[in-house]
């Protein structure tokens, strides 16, 4: 971790006194992407981006083993348990498209802060983008060179680079960073009450708005994020105490689908304390039987089920 440049912040003006409130007491208002329309959109992209050919084969095999076992889980639920991870452990947590790629082709060059694997920089440099890649600490066999370096590289660089944020880390990087930049910013990520997820901090938001003029936007595809609203309900309702059902419920998001044999490896606990777990949740209305299931006695959450079934939302 290398020593900020303190004195030259302040002297840019960096003084969180000085940046106002606009955003800090703001509650965002989280939005749901519904997978039917995060489906579209990737099937329609362009799969020579190798981030969304990976999510279109993950989608194309998802599908096939459906049909080839006939399961009750649908295409969605399991992407979200068994599949979005790994994509965004793989690539990144921004998926690129051929519009922004193109856009940012123009921009060049380009610096990058915060660039954790290196993909949109590899996928850049494909396209014989000039780019420079940082992150504070660099990951091991990223996808393009990736220096070690923090905000104050910016003081070596001037108004002729282009500095390109995705999804910055939660802290004051990106706010200190666009104090040392001189030239034009591309943050690529959400802004708050946009479906903000915690990038950067607030202060970040209030300099960009501040300092510089808004001139275009790309959306981006993004992974489905429709049970955030939910879970922060049952998180309120069951979390913070230890009995089963409690426990069981502030999971079900990540494994909607359980039997009883589930919940007794899931939380070592007996058959007997499985089933009232289960029973209390169904007789709440949390927990449903799947219709068909045979003598396994398959149950499916029944609200998070809906969100995964939605039909597309316009936004």
């Amino acid at each position: 971790m290398t020593e900020y440049p303190r004195d030259e912040i302040s002297g840019r003006g960096g003084d969180p006194e000085a940046i106002s409130d606009r955003y800090r007491e703001q509650q965002p208002e989280s939005i749901s992407v519904s997978w039917p329309d995060f489906v579209e959109t990737v099937r329609n992209e362009d799969d020579t981006i190798e981030y969304i050919a990976a999510i279109q084969d993950a989608l194309t095999r998802l599908e096939r083993r459906k049909r080839e076992r006939d399961t009750t889980m649908p295409v969605s639920a399991r992407w979200e348990t068994d599949v979005q991870q790994r994509l965004i452990a793989a690539y990144a947590f921004a998926i690129p498209t051929r519009e922004a790629l193109e856009y940012l082709h123009d921009q060049g060059p380009l610096v990058e802060l915060g660039a954790w694997k290196g993909y949109w920089a590899y996928e850049l440099d494909n396209r014989g983008v000039e780019i420079t890649a940082y992150d504070a600490d660099p990951v091991l066999n990223p996808w393009f060179p990736v220096e070690t370096g923090d905000q104050d590289v910016l003081l070596q660089y001037g108004e002729a680079e282009t500095l390109v944020l995705c999804w910055p880390p939660v802290g004051p990087m990106a706010y200190e960073a666009l104090l040392l930049h001189d030239g034009d910013v591309i943050y690529i990520g959400e802004r708050p009450g946009d479906g903000f997820k915690a990038f950067a901090d607030m202060r970040f938001f209030d300099v960009l708005d501040a300092r510089y003029e808004h001139s275009t936007q790309i959306d981006l595809p993004s992974h489905p994020g429709a049970k955030d609203d939910l879970r922060r309900t049952y998180e309120e309702e069951y979390g913070g105490v230890a009995y089963t059902k409690h426990r069981l419920a502030c999971t079900l998001f990540e494994q909607p689908y359980l039997t009883t044999k589930t919940v007794m490896r899931r939380f070592d606990v007996e058959q007997s304390t499985a089933y009232r777990a289960i029973t209390a949740l169904e007789d709440a209305g949390v927990l449903e039987e799947v219709p068909g299931g045979g003598p396994r006695q398959e149950y499916r959450a029944r609200e998070i089920f809906d969100i995964l079934e939605q039909p597309p939302q316009t936004y």
